[in-house]
């Protein structure tokens, strides 16, 4: 591959790694969110996200949501490998432009 066609990959990998990022913050967010409404709960009935669950669909809807959580980690870790892979196939001698991009990409380490 040639310089360009690495640098274009590894633009595209970056901003998947972002999109990614926020996926997994997102269902960070609601797993939390779910399992501290649901270990608050007194009665038999927890209301998330707007939805009236018994306690027992609660605790499965969170562990639903972790084990999205944990494809994200996986997609995330595949992502990361996959642009070291690109970044040394780039070789010693950078343009600018592309020790921008690596330099961005080792941010997501």
């Amino acid at each position: 591959m040639s310089e360009d066609e690495i640098i274009t990959e590894l633009k595209r990998l970056l901003s998947h790694m972002r999109l990614m990022s926020v996926f997994q913050v997102t269902a960070d967010t609601f797993m939390l969110y779910g399992l501290i409404v649901t270990l608050l709960a007194k009665s038999g009935t927890v209301a998330f996200l707007g939805a009236v669950l018994t306690q027992s669909h609660a605790i499965a809807v969170v562990v639903l949501l972790g084990l999205i959580d944990l494809c994200f980690t996986g997609i995330r870790y595949n992502d990361r490998r996959t642009g070291a892979g690109l970044i040394e196939e780039l070789g010693d001698s950078l343009s600018d432009e592309a020790e921008a991009i690596v330099a961005q990409f080792k941010r997501y380490k």
